[in-house]
This record gives structure tokens, C-alpha cells and sequence, in this order.
């Protein structure tokens, strides 16, 4: 992959995933802890459990027990939003605990804004893992947390609280997830693409490679933009993600060719990173810059007006 920009390489990605996004900015963390603002590597164990207490993923009990009218708090984009409807649900700290209703992206960046709030780099990662890390179960879409310690990246399982792992054994460290039981966007593509994984393993409980590959596609081009800081609801639409019907897999060559190329990039790699990222930022067929359409499952269609230069740092 060729050089973009000849001053690619006075990139800083440790400042590029350090600094807030939109999305993720908030400068009140310490109110939740009085101790907060110590080392959050010394214990990011603490950052899952936080977030869970102000989410609860829209398949668990605790939401479905609570008011119709709550299907509203999963159009909350931000971290500032989610925690202003933490508020006003909990206005004393009278018990129990309200949790805002949302799903795996909503607590992953939760968690995410706590690294950047230290000044940690950190991003989302949307890809596939087992439900539960059950290989007997389908491979569903999910998000993580991917965050530099210092030394590596390590892979963050948002939803791995101490009281999930208390009741159940996901077999994983949720602090150190083992690379090889989350597949991101890129790598499923380009494991698809070389014949090393099989399409309909990702078209959920119904095998369909159609399907499979035009849901990989969708991942995949979710996880690109969070890795230019965009951090996109799963239902989001722009760009490439308008070009074909649900199911239905684009066939355009120099689409699939771009895909291939950027798929096999190693994103751990300074170098090839910083030119894939030069590529995308410039492309606005990857990166919202303009309007956005929102389609949820559950939830209002909407439509919003997203400026790149609002979340791309160049």
C-alpha cells in the first residue's frame, strides 16, 4: 500500500486514540470515584464494572423489565448523554440502581472514555465473538475495547463484569481477551476472501455465505471508521453502507479490490497503519461527512449530520 502523505509518518496514533472523540468526551469520571484518576491499568477491571452499572445491554432482563417508553435510551449516542439519563433516572443515590438501557457499543465506549479520560490510548473494535465466548453458540457481531498498555495492545471485553464472571465462566480474561476469540471486521473479510473462514459463520443461526459476506462487509467498514475515530451506532448508514439492499453483496471489483487491500493491513503495525488511515480519512465512502441515517431494530429513524472534521484527527 503506497504512501498518501508524504508527512504520514509525524502521525502520533498513541495521541489519535488518547484524545477524546465526541462521542466519547467526559471530564467527570472522578464523581463516580473519589480515588478516580489514579492508574487506570493498574485496574481497568474497575472501568467494566462502572459501566455496567450505568448500562444495561438491552437482551438482559434488566431492560425488558423496564418501561416501553425506555426503547428511547438506545438512541443516546454519547458518553455524556448516557450518564446525563443515568441522572435523571437516579436523581438521589437511593437504592436500587436504574441502569440506562444500551448495548455492547454504548458500554464499550463507556470504557473507552475512561482510558482517554488518563490520557490511555484506547478504541473500539467491532467484530464477531461467540455468544458468551461459546463456540457451540453462533458468532454474533460485537464490539470491544482495544487498549494500549504500554507495551501492547490488549483486547477489552465490555461486558465482562465482576458479577458476570462471577456467575458465569466466559473461559476468557476480560482485561486480556485472547486475540484469536474476537475476530474483527477486517480480519473476518479477509479470512473469507483467502478461504481460511467460511461466510455463513457469520450470518448468524441461519447459514447464509450471501448474507455472511455483505454482514462481514458491515462490520468491517463500522470497525475501519472507529479506528478514524468515528464510533458508529450498529444501525448507522453512510457511504459504502447504502450501496446495496440488506443481504445483498455489492459486486463492484474495485470496491472488493480496496476491501482486500485495506483488510490485509496489520493495523499493529505503525507504518501500515498510518497509511491505511491517510487512505480512509480522505475517502468519505468510509467516514461519515454529511448525513448519516439511522435505522434501529428498536427505537426512531433518524437522521443526523456528521462533520468529519469534528472526529478525524489528521
Amino acid at each position: 500500500m503506497s504512501s498518501i502523505i508524504t508527512k504520514s509518518n509525524l502521525m502520533n496514533i498513541t495521541h489519535i486514540y488518547s484524545t477524546p472523540t465526541p462521542y466519547t468526551k467526559f471530564d467527570h469520571w472522578y464523581r463516580f470515584d473519589p480515588a478516580y484518576g489514579d492508574d487506570i491499568l493498574s485496574d481497568p477491571q474497575s472501568a467494566i464494572n462502572l459501566a455496567n452499572e450505568l448500562v444495561a445491554h438491552y437482551n438482559h432482563s434488566e431492560f425488558h423489565n423496564m418501561a416501553p417508553e425506555r426503547a428511547n435510551d438506545l438512541e443516546l449516542r454519547s458518553v455524556s448523554d448516557i450518564i446525563a439519563r443515568y441522572h435523571k433516572l437516579n436523581p438521589s443515590s437511593s437504592e436500587p440502581v436504574t441502569p440506562v438501557g444500551g448495548r455492547c457499543r454504548d458500554l464499550a465506549l463507556l470504557v473507552c472514555s475512561q482510558f482517554r479520560a488518563q490520557g490511555v490510548p484506547a478504541r473500539l473494535r467491532f467484530g464477531f465473538t461467540h455468544m458468551y465466548y461459546d463456540t457451540k453458540r453462533a458468532l454474533a457481531d460485537h464490539v470491544v475495547v482495544e487498549y494500549f498498555d504500554g507495551g501492547r495492545w490488549k483486547i477489552l471485553e465490555p461486558r465482562g463484569s465482576s458479577r458476570l464472571m462471577a456467575h458465569q465462566d466466559l473461559g476468557i480474561n476480560p482485561v486480556d481477551v485472547d486475540p484469536k476469540k474476537f475476530i474483527n471486521g477486517p480480519r473476518a473479510w479477509h479470512g473469507i476472501r483467502n478461504k481460511n473462514m467460511r461466510a455463513e459463520w457469520f450470518s448468524g443461526t441461519t447459514p447464509n455465505a450471501q448474507m455472511g459476506l455483505w454482514y462481514v462487509r458491515k462490520i468491517m467498514l463500522f470497525d475501519l471508521a472507529s479506528l478514524c475515530r468515528y464510533e458508529a451506532d450498529v444501525f448507522d448508514l453512510w457511504g459504502y453502507l447504502t450501496d446495496s439492499k440488506p443481504g445483498v453483496m455489492p459486486k463492484f471489483k474495485p470496491h472488493l479490490e480496496a476491501l482486500d487491500s485495506i483488510a490485509a493491513t496489520d493495523f499493529l503495525d505503525k507504518q501500515e497503519f498510518i497509511e491505511c488511515y491517510q487512505l480512509l480519512v480522505q475517502d468519505d465512502r468510509f467516514l461519515p461527512d454529511g448525513e448519516v441515517h439511522v435505522s434501529p431494530t428498536l427505537g426512531k429513524h433518524s437522521t443526523l449530520s456528521i462533520r468529519k472534521s469534528d472526529y478525524v484527527l489528521y
